[in-house]
């Protein structure tokens, strides 16, 4: 009884849960591995899953479609497996598969025939057909470019499309595997070539989770299978690949593929090695070919001579610029003595010269003369370098004769100029000195008239005299500025850190002082640290300030600004900048020479020479000073500092005004 009861549980209960499940088979055009027509699925993929279904209990639908289509199907779950399927790592991140592979397979290509395609390489620009979605497309393009080749690749749904193509001329090869393309390729004309490429293991492949017992199933009977010559996978096998000459496959057959697999992949791999370095050796020939052609351009065109010695001095190589400065040709040089060609007294100084290089001293220079072949002498400048390996010393040749010539005569004129200018310095302050008597003579005679009786002279009399004064005092001021321009010429540039600021404050405060009358207003920007000379740097300051001071004498509210900008490259660009009588832009390049006025004396005073001292103190440090303006918008003055007017690190207590700090 009890077993009768068990009996009818196991009856009702089905079995195992999937035992009696019903699983979707996605398949596609590709015999004899897989085939749907007629509403009937076959192939060697059919064969094997269906001698498993029956072992399992398993009831089996087909859902025919495109390759592409069935991956699509069975990544979103639509299906339970997918025939004929090989796994890749992009494949295996959304896909399940089993361990033992169904197949071993490739990749081919098929031409027409007459194309003239035999390997790879004349694949260049051709058209090629491939199944849309399999590896075979992918491992073409890569193994392509890796060769230099770029084929135009057009993927169809179907092989039946794909050799279509081919056999009606939109494609000159297409790409399938074995099985199918020996089939296939003498139907349709097509010939098999020597690109064989990607051997591959073909599975069945299912949605990522929930198939792993119907996985695991697979694979025991596929191992099951593959140890027995007569069972259903070997006899699909023989139907399949050899339907008209059944042969039974040995046990060693799939051990013997994999075999012949493994040779072919090791073979491809050798040839693309083989092909690359044969790429980087042409790459290397070249590179060397453009090296030596570059040099060889060099030898031939370079104005100093070129020429390699050897151990005992003699010339090996020299180059055309030899011709020029010896005056002889190459080969008149070439295994002679290099100590031939100098003065005899000059080869002992030259010979020790070339002893220590060869000793192993760095490349040097040397200075010797040299006898032309006309029987002058140059000066010459050698550099030299000795190569122990190669057992040659290198050498460039230059004739300094002309140079040294005009070093000479600059030295000789610089010379000059300077008893020029110290004549004229003296000269200076003689003038200043026969000048200041006569003016002290005419001005106290003057001033002593106007003492003592300008009472009874009459008014326009004292005018006269009293415009005389004020010409003396104008004179005077003149000479001394002259005399300060003068000085600059001859005063060098201590540069240290200095206060920008604060001096314009100092230099403000003491206009304050003595133009009490005035209300001028003054924003200096704080912190403007400057290397300069600061005594120099206050007297430019002074000069400027005090312009802007002198032209804001008319304007209602006049005020004066002191600041820092950036000029181009992040240089430090400082300026001066007022509201009062500005100038006209046409005359902005001649407001730094001396006696240059725009504005009469009766306007605004002054001597003319100001603004020529702060030009001369901003030279003197490497920077310039130029000037914007408007009449009636007042003007900026801006000015650099050179390289060394960069912020420098101050020290505890930074110059101010001139003087040191104490």
């Amino acid at each position: 009884m009890g077993a009768a009861l068990l009996l009818l549980v196991l009856l009702f209960s089905g079995g195992p849960a999937w035992a009696q499940q019903k699983l979707r088979i996605g398949v596609y055009q590709n015999p004899p591995k897989i085939d749907y027509r007629d509403q009937r699925a076959q192939g060697i993929f059919v064969d094997v899953i269906e001698a498993i279904a029956r072992e399992e209990g398993w009831t089996l639908e087909y859902v025919p479609g495109s390759f592409a289509e069935g991956l699509a199907r069975a990544e979103r779950g639509e299906i339970d497996l997918m025939s004929d399927v090989a796994i890749t790592p992009g494949r295996g991140a959304v896909l399940a598969f089993h361990q033992e592979p169904v197949l071993h397979s490739w990749s081919q290509v098929y031409a027409r025939r007459g194309s003239g395609i035999r390997n790879i390489l004349d694949l260049a620009g051709k058209r090629v057909a491939v199944l849309e979605g399999s590896v075979q497309q992918t491992f073409l393009v890569q193994m392509a470019a890796s060769f230099g080749v770029q084929p135009f690749v057009t993927s169809f749904q179907d092989y039946q499309g794909a050799f279509r193509a081919v056999e009606d001329g939109r494609a000159d090869a297409v790409v399938t595997n074995p099985y199918h393309g020996s089939r296939q390729a003498a139907a349709m004309g097509l010939e098999d070539t020597a690109i064989v490429f990607a051997p591959s293991r073909l599975f069945f492949a299912a949605p990522k989770d929930g198939r792993a017992a119907v996985l695991a199933a697979i694979d025991r009977h596929l191992r099951a299978y593959k140890a027995d010559a007569g069972s259903a996978y070997f006899d699909s096998l023989r139907h399949w690949t050899s339907p008209e000459r059944p042969v039974a496959l040995p046990w060693w057959f799939k051990w013997a593929a994999l075999a012949g697999v493994t040779v072919l992949a090791l073979c491809l791999a050798w040839a693309l090695t083989l092909h690359r370095a044969a790429v980087r050796l042409r790459a290397a020939e070249r590179l060397q070919r453009q090296l030596a052609e570059g040099l060889a351009r060099i030898y031939d065109r370079s104005l100093d001579v070129i020429c390699v010695l050897d151990a005992r001095l003699r010339f090996a190589q020299v180059s055309k610029a030899c011709v020029q400065l010896f005056g002889y040709q190459p080969d008149e040089l070439k295994g002679r003595s290099a100590l031939d060609f100098l003065p005899p007294e000059d080869r002992g100084k030259a010979l020790e010269g070339f002893r220590r290089i060869l000793d192993g001293a760095p490349p040097q220079l040397l200075e010797s003369r040299a006898v032309r072949k006309d029987g002058s002498v140059a000066n010459m400048v050698w550099s030299i370098a000795w190569s122990r390996a190669q057992g040659e010393l290198y050498c460039i040749a230059r004739d300094e004769t002309e140079r040294r010539r005009l070093h000479s005569r600059l030295e000789a004129r610089t010379q000059q100029l300077q008893r020029a200018n110290d004549d004229l310095q003296a000269f200076a302050q003689s003038v200043s000195h026969d000048l200041r008597s006569p003016l002290a003579a005419i001005g106290g005679f003057v001033g002593k008239v106007l003492r003592d009786s300008g009472h009874q002279l009459a008014a326009d009399s004292r005018s006269r005299l009293q415009r005389v004064l004020d010409a003396v005092a104008r004179m005077e001021q003149l000479i001394e500025d002259l005399m300060r321009l003068a000085r600059l010429a001859e005063e060098g540039v201590n540069r240290r850190a200095t206060d920008l600021s604060a001096v314009s404050a100092d230099v403000a405060d003491a206009l304050r002082q003595a133009h009490p009358q005035r209300q001028v207003a003054v924003a200096i920007e704080p912190g403007m640290t400057v290397n300069a000379d600061p005594r120099l740097l206050r007297v430019a300051v002074e000069n400027l300030l005090d312009n802007a001071w002198k032209f804001t004498a008319r304007t209602p509210a006049p005020t004066v600004t002191v600041g820092r900008e950036s000029g181009a490259g992040g240089e430090d660009v400082f300026y001066v900048r007022d509201n009062g009588a500005g100038f006209p832009m046409e005359y902005a390049d001649k407001l730094f020479a001396p006696f240059r006025r725009l504005h009469s004396r009766e306007e605004f005073e002054g001597s003319g020479i100001g603004l020529s001292i702060v030009h001369r103190i901003v030279t003197r440090h490497g920077g310039r000073v130029w000037a914007e303006g408007a009449p009636g918008q007042g003007a900026v003055f801006r000015f650099t500092l050179g390289d060394g007017g960069a912020p420098a690190s101050a020290p505890a207590a930074l110059t101010r005004g001139g003087s040191p700090p104490s």
